[in-house]
């Protein structure tokens, strides 16, 4: 805190303000401090008390070498994962922090920075579980998306154009919540899938691999045997023999056993099969474009069953293709006597499908692998699946499935090319059956842009829909797709800087002068397109005059066209029936993509407020390099004019 000998007072320089529990911590800690207290206990951690609902998505990276692997998972399972990984799943307290070290793995979360909007992948230092409160809250958006979360969960929010963190029970109807433009992708193709990864819990399914062990020594083989059969290597030896020269198969279990402990299993030579020896697929599945067309199709008009599985399918065309994959793939199948029907008999194969996008309409999932294709082979699979259960509804591209988690999930897909889609909920009743009907997922892409994103990247592989695409394609696009929901008075002040009237303005815009009105009257929001042309416009004269006070304003205004904003359109509460809620510490930023279809949501600060009204040298004691990391970081940004060492 000193300058060339001259001690300077703790100046906190921050956007942020104390939410929630936090004004009165600080009103605690402070008084107790000044009154010559010598210890004192704040109860509580970074996320305690706001936290997420256990089946809430998180999109996070693991470190798998040198590489970051994507993968969208429920925050429940992630953290029980870590804490199993530290032996700390017994909980002796209401709360429960785990910090995240090297030897347990690296893992990041996509993130967005509160001061300039934009997105980034950032570490993650620590995970939380507490108890659950009473009630949680769930936050819906006019476009769809929705996180349930407890009451003083810190939110991002943008209220009449300024940027302020809210807690749960303070955000209103009409406040804009953050949305990524997109998502990163791998550029390196997914050549195969791990069938032992998939299958491993099912102990109806062994491994072929005869050819390996054929001529392996006695001695060799009861080394092997004592991997598999600790306790007993003899067993172990005499399993290993009949494997080898007798043709018995091995367990996935005992299989993954050896590959755990280091064995070089050939696994390209291996397959894998039910023990009902029908078909044996390869251990080491290649992903061909066949296989990602056929899980395209399988989601969009399949379902499995123990012995089978079976997609239907009544338009020639797609029928045709459907018919190629299979055959590439060794299938034989039949079509039933209403002639759109084709079913595939093959266990082992319908329990694959099963187990990567699930049995039945309202099961449906993305293949877990999916987070790690390139864009080609995404492109791909949604192509196939946008065939078979989308289409072209109005000037829309629509999509509509049985599937709460599918939708979620095709949104969160549909990001990594950039696009932008809406959900919605319908009624709808069956036409072919006496069923009565149940919810539906209808999600909507629109905009020209983003039917031009739709089109270039994934379209259908069907010509029909195709051409009715392009149809679409050559109207005038809707430009309230997306919108900046800048305040009117900073777009007005500006204008008046330059001492413009509206119809100038307008003129260099191209646009009507009613349009500025209404925008400046906050009636109307810009477009994207609208809004970096004025910005551009600014920001050309100002540096032509030579205005840098206007520039400074300009920046500010720059960073909303970081994201995409989407209205609240609702905040209910309802009971907890839940023993836990969860939550991640994301190091500098505090947030993290979750949530159904995928929003921003926050975790709280404290400390730095303390030190600045107490105005004292302050030394902070971590107890791992990570966390103290990340307090350096922190506090050397809320302090910039203090000595941070």
């Amino acid at each position: 805190a000193f300058s060339n000998g001259v001690k300077m007072p703790f100046k906190l320089i921050s956007n942020f303000k104390p939410e929630g529990d936090q004004p009165r911590a600080i009103e605690k800690l402070v008084g107790g401090l000044k009154s010559g207290k010598q210890s004192q206990t704040l109860l509580g951690v970074t996320g305690s008390g706001k936290s997420l609902h256990p089946n809430e998505d998180i999109w996070i990276y693991r470190e798998v070498g040198e590489k970051l692997t994507p993968e969208l998972t429920s925050i429940g399972s992630f953290v029980y994962e870590i804490l199993q990984k530290q032996n700390l799943t017994e909980i002796q307290h209401d709360t429960q922090v785990a910090s995240l070290s090297p030897k347990f793995g690296r893992y990041y979360a996509f993130s967005i920075n509160p001061n300039t909007l934009k997105s980034e992948i950032k570490p993650i230092t620590a995970v939380h579980r507490h108890r659950s409160p009473q009630d949680l809250w769930t936050v819906k958006t006019t476009c769809g998306r929705s996180v349930c979360i407890t009451g003083d969960h810190n939110l991002w929010v943008l209220r009449n154009g300024r940027l302020k963190l809210l807690k749960t029970q303070e955000v209103k109807s009409g406040d804009h919540l953050p949305v990524m433009r997109s998502l990163p992708f791998g550029r390196v193709a997914l050549r195969s899938l791990s069938i032992i990864e998939t299958l491993k819990e099912d102990k109806s399914f062994f491994v072929n691999c005869q050819r390996k062990y054929l001529n392996l020594s006695g001695s060799e083989l009861r080394r092997l045997g004592k991997i598999i059969r600790p306790k007993s290597q003899h067993s172990g030896y005499s399993k290993l023999y009949r494997v080898a020269k007798q043709g018995e198969r091995l367990s996935l279990f005992d299989a993954k056993t050896l590959e755990c402990q280091g064995v070089n299993l050939g696994l390209k030579y291996c397959t894998v099969g039910s023990n009902k020896r029908g078909y044996e697929m390869p251990l080491v599945m290649p992903l061909t474009p066949d296989l990602l067309e056929l899980i395209g199709y399988f989601l969009a008009e399949g379902h499995a069953e123990d012995r089978y599985f079976m997609i239907s399918c009544d338009e020639r065309e797609i029928q045709l293709r459907l018919e190629r994959c299979l055959e590439s793939l060794g299938f034989n199948w039949r079509i039933r006597s209403n002639g759109y029907d084709y079913v595939i008999y093959s266990s082992s194969y319908a329990q694959l499908f099963t187990q990567w996008c699930g049995a039945t309409s309202r099961k449906k999932h993305l293949p877990p692998f999916w987070p790690r294709l390139n864009q080609k082979q995404l492109g791909l699979l949604l192509s196939a699946y946008f065939a078979g259960d989308g289409g072209v509804e109005h000037d829309e591209v629509t999509v509509i499935t049985a599937s709460r988690r599918l939708s979620s999930e095709i949104s969160y897909a549909l990001m990594r090319f950039g696009i932008w889609s809406r959900i919605a909920q319908r009624f709808k009743r069956a036409t072919n059956s006496s069923h009565k009907g149940g919810i539906y997922y209808k999600l909507s892409i629109s905009g020209s842009d983003q039917l031009r994103a739709f089109a270039d990247n994934i379209a259908f592989s069907c010509e029909r829909k195709i051409e009715q695409l392009n149809n679409i394609l050559v109207k005038r696009g809707n430009t309230n797709v997306d919108v900046i929901p800048v305040c009117g008075d900073d777009i007005k002040d500006l204008r008046i800087a330059f001492r413009w009237h509206q119809k100038r303005l307008a003129g260099y815009a191209g646009c009507a002068r009613a349009m500025i009105s209404l925008i400046e009257s906050g009636k109307r929001k810009p477009s994207r397109r609208l809004f970096e042309k004025l910005l551009k416009i600014f920001e050309h004269t100002a540096r032509k005059k030579n205005r840098p006070n206007i520039m400074n304003a300009l920046s500010s205004l720059k960073r909303l066209g970081s994201v995409r904003w989407t209205p609240i359109r609702s905040i209910s509460k309802q009971t907890s029936n839940l023993p836990w809620v969860y939550d991640l510490s994301v190091m500098d930023n505090e947030t993290f993509l979750a949530g159904y279809g995928g929003l921003f949501v926050h975790n709280t600060f404290t400390m730095a407020n303390v030190i600045a009204k107490v105005d004292r040298p302050t030394l902070v004691i971590s107890h791992n390099k990570t966390l103290a990391a990340q307090l350096y970081s922190e506090f050397k940004e809320f302090f910039p004019e203090n000595a941070v060492e």
